[in-house]
């Protein structure tokens, strides 16, 4: 009879710390994910620095650093669209699919672009 008691005291343990417990195991079935971009010149093959990524229609976003690395994370998995521009380079866009919990890495090459300036006149 002892052994039955703390049976059905654990199972009771357990239904009142189920409430507590949802959250934690919805959060791990969709866990975000993690993007690493590593922007390089395309002619260079130089890193890039300060290229904005976003991911299109987030509010995830970042900006590349001296080694044209740009890290996104909490990422919700899926298919998504990642926009990157810099200045004087093309804009690009990548696609990428992120499984729950995953770091992707990707190199990026950009394009040069550059900008053509108006002449300046002066007068003396």
């Amino acid at each position: 009879m002892n052994g039955r008691r703390i049976r059905v005291s654990r199972l009771l343990h357990l239904l009142l710390a189920l409430p507590y417990l949802a959250p934690a195991i919805a959060s791990a079935q969709t866990r975000d994910a993690t993007l690493v971009l590593t922007v390089r010149d395309e002619t260079t093959e130089l890193p890039v620095p300060e290229v904005l990524v976003r991911v299109a229609g987030t509010d995830r976003a970042a900006v590349s650093d001296s080694l044209g690395r740009a890290v996104l994370e909490g990422i919700a998995p899926g298919q998504w669209t990642v926009e990157i521009d810099a200045f004087g380079y093309a804009p690009q866009t990548l696609q990428i699919d992120l499984a729950p919990g995953s770091t992707l890495g990707r190199e990026v090459l950009l394009p040069p672009d550059p900008l053509e300036l108006e002449g300046v006149g002066t007068t003396a």
